[in-house]
């Protein structure tokens, strides 16, 4: 069943983005739909949670995005008098993307939260972020793959598995007594 619903959840956000896109006027439609995956992501990690009635995961979401949200800016700010703080089109505050990040963010925290079959998934509508910035003329690929290392290792930090598990049973093994643990993440 959750299996069904990471699914959808992957569909919806492609689909709610390129409708949005279609609908916009100026034809840019792997931009907007780039503007619209970047706040979909993350807000999917918050209504996972929500829908679980996981209140310290809705918190950990909380710090992680937070936490990137307050990185990416500091780092812009520290970058932007440099040559990684030159966008393509001429723009500054180029290093590292926002956007990326805030994807990427919320693609690992799924991940992190509630299990590698939900998060890996998640980083493809991620990866189109980080496509459509470069395909824009926005960011470096440098720019994008500094904000995606950036949300995701945050959010690797920030977010307990809910999953994970540690198992340690004694047994007896040909006579000799042997320990086995068992940690499933």
């Amino acid at each position: 069943m959750k299996a069904l619903l990471n699914i959808w959840l992957v569909c919806w956000c492609f689909l709610a983005a390129n409708s949005y896109a279609q609908s916009l006027p100026s034809g840019d439609a792997d931009r907007s739909a780039g503007d619209l995956i970047q706040l979909a992501l993350p807000a999917a990690g918050l209504a996972a949670a929500w829908w679980q009635g996981d209140s310290t995961g809705a918190k950990q979401w909380a710090y992680t995005m937070a936490a990137t949200g307050l990185s990416t800016q500091v780092l812009k700010q520290a970058f932007n008098n440099t040559a990684l703080g030159e966008r393509p089109n001429g723009g500054n505050q180029s290093f590292p993307s926002g956007h990326t990040s805030s994807a990427c963010a919320g693609a690992a925290f799924i991940g992190r939260r509630y299990g590698w079959q939900y998060g890996i998934p998640a980083f493809v509508p991620a990866a189109f972020v980080a496509y459509s910035r470069v395909d824009e003329g926005l960011h470096h690929w440098r720019d994008v793959v500094a904000g995606c290392a950036l949300g995701a290792t945050l959010s690797y930090y920030l977010t307990e598995s809910k999953q994970q598990s540690l198992a340690i049973t004694p047994d007896v093994l040909g006579g000799h007594l042997a320990v086995t643990a068992v940690w499933s993440f």
